[in-house]
């Protein structure tokens, strides 16, 4: 599926995993080639992004939550008909600290325009991880996420 001129530009990609059913706005990076070295001896990149990648780029690393709007209702959207109706947002506890979390904000903003509640605290995370994007295999990204690395603060 292909949005353009929604807010977003994007490219609805599914995903597969453990879960029953996901997918994402797009693509994160389109092409990222090197450029040299920089003055500090780190390789430089060119680095091309989706439109929906690039939004989330400025909102991680460059702490733009201009951009938490723009993605959440992207992503309202976007997947309004492709998932069921929902009764509440539970997001993914990030690995870093921040003052403020992109994800949560997300969330947030997320719950916001459908109406249901938001569970920031819900889910707890039990150890320190790699970031799943450093981790190399499919079956290492799942052991780490599966492997006693959350809880649940109201499990029975």
């Amino acid at each position: 599926m292909y949005f353009k001129g929604v807010v977003l530009e994007v490219n609805i990609k599914k995903i597969v995993g453990i879960w029953r059913l996901g997918y994402s706005l797009d693509k994160h990076t389109v092409s990222s080639t090197p450029i040299g070295y920089s003055e500090f001896g780190r390789m430089q990149f060119n680095t091309v992004r989706s439109e929906a990648g690039e939004a989330l780029f400025q909102l991680k690393y460059r702490s733009n939550f201009s951009k938490v709007f723009p993605i959440a209702q992207q992503m309202n959207k976007s997947f309004s008909d492709i998932f069921p109706p929902i009764d509440f947002i539970i997001p993914m506890p990030s690995l870093r600290d921040r003052f403020k979390q992109p994800v949560i904000e997300i969330a947030k903003e997320f719950s916001r325009l459908k109406g249901v509640p938001f569970y920031g605290n819900l889910l707890v995370k039990t150890r320190v991880t790699l970031p799943v994007k450093d981790i190399a295999t499919k079956d290492d990204k799942i052991s780490t996420l599966i492997g006693g690395s959350f809880y649940s603060r109201y499990s029975k």
